[in-house]
């Protein structure tokens, strides 16, 4: 008899963990043929423009400053992300003169929160949540256009235990570089 509320409670919970994923979707705004034509891309480090956390200006600048290594290890995963797929002939993380059709992907970082790990485990319902959420970018080198973007939304599972205590911002950070190199596959691929 008990077996019946447990499996539907656990059918519940993994329910909702797949109601949490917010897949990344490109979108093209009416560029897919040229977004198709790229073969080297350059992975640039993303600009900061969330509000400094902090009440006075040293927290606020130890928030840019973290911000900044955030930004670059991004760029990394992201640059490993799609050198592991085989998407290009070149992966660059610095804009050279280069007279191959080359994607710059840039963009924003719109928020990032490192969290905390014991109060998303005991506490949940968000309280000490991670966050990493971006806009990334896709330029044409040659027109200097944007030709496609990706909003990634990432936020810790509110629900606390143990699967929001490994929901880090780095955790966050990797996800996000591995949904954008897979939309870029399927992009190539399709």
């Amino acid at each position: 008899m008990r077996i019946l509320p447990l499996f539907s409670l656990f059918f519940a919970m993994v329910w909702s963990l797949i109601g949490c994923a917010t897949p990344l979707q490109l979108s093209f705004n009416g560029n897919e043929a040229v977004f198709r034509s790229h073969t080297t891309v350059v992975v640039l480090p993303l600009e900061d423009s969330s509000d400094p956390i902090g009440s006075n200006d040293e927290q606020k600048k130890a928030y840019k400053d973290t911000l900044k290594a955030v930004s670059a290890r991004f760029s990394d995963y992201l640059t490993q992300e799609i050198r592991q797929r085989g998407l290009y002939a070149a992966v660059l993380t610095r804009q050279e003169q280069s007279f191959e059709p080359t994607l710059i992907i840039s963009g924003f970082i719109t928020k990032y929160d490192k969290g905390n790990s014991v109060l998303r485990r005991l506490i949940g319902f968000g309280v000490g949540s991670s966050v990493f959420t971006a806009l990334i970018e896709f330029r044409d080198s040659k027109s200097g256009k944007i030709i496609g973007t990706i909003t990634n939304n990432g936020t810790s599972w509110v629900g606390g235990g143990v699967i929001a205590q490994s929901q880090s911002a780095e955790v966050l950070m990797h996800d996000a570089a591995a949904h954008i190199a897979s939309e870029l596959w399927r992009v190539r691929n399709n």
